[in-house]
């Protein structure tokens, strides 16, 4: 004779919303969830759903970063995301509110991420010569997404950024290099 396990029995999958996923979880665990749901307007099972959805979007876009990037620079540019993503709090402005032309936010910003790269600085000396050529070659990073052609990841990032940002980094280039483009040398 065979022993009944012990729990609610599951039932069958007839075509409904998805499957079935159980699991015990401790009572504060559940007194959380239950919060969030009720503040959401959610189900407990559509907020342990979201929940457990969500919690796998931020290792989604590591790996995104990664495959783009290489793992050390993938991991980095998710940690000054990070970063960045406090300044619009910190000066009152919406979570996607427009850090980018906000001189506080982006000077908060600006900061934040100067102090990350200060503190994994690898110890030791910069040999003679190796950033000689490190601005020009970020100006010329910078602003090639100025002539980015549609459709290419370059135009998103432009788009990203705005159209504010954008006229900044275009008339930034004139006044340098006093043409619409980046080449040749500075004034």
């Amino acid at each position: 004779m065979a022993t009944r396990q012990p729990g609610r029995p599951r039932t069958k999958n007839a075509g409904g919303p998805g499957e079935y996923v159980g699991f015990r979880a401790p009572h504060a665990l559940k007194a959380q969830l239950h919060n969030a749901a009720v503040a959401s307007g959610r189900s407990l099972s559509t907020e342990a759903q979201f929940r457990l959805e969500q919690s796998f979007r931020g290792v989604d876009a590591v790996h995104a970063l990664e495959t783009t990037f290489g793992s050390q620079g993938g991991a980095l540019a998710m940690l000054l995301g990070m970063l960045i993503r406090g300044a619009p709090a910190v000066c009152n402005l919406p979570p996607e509110g427009d850090w980018l032309n906000d001189p506080n936010a982006f000077a908060w910003a600006a900061a934040e991420i100067s102090t990350a790269l200060d503190e994994m600085a690898p110890s030791g000396d910069v040999a003679a010569g190796v950033m000689d050529n490190a601005p020009k070659m970020a100006r010329h990073t910078i602003f090639s997404v100025l002539d980015a052609p549609p459709g290419s990841y370059l135009a998103s990032v432009r788009a990203g950024l705005g159209p504010a940002v954008a006229e900044r980094l275009a008339a930034k280039r004139r006044e340098r290099f006093g043409r619409s483009d980046d080449q040749g040398e500075p004034k």
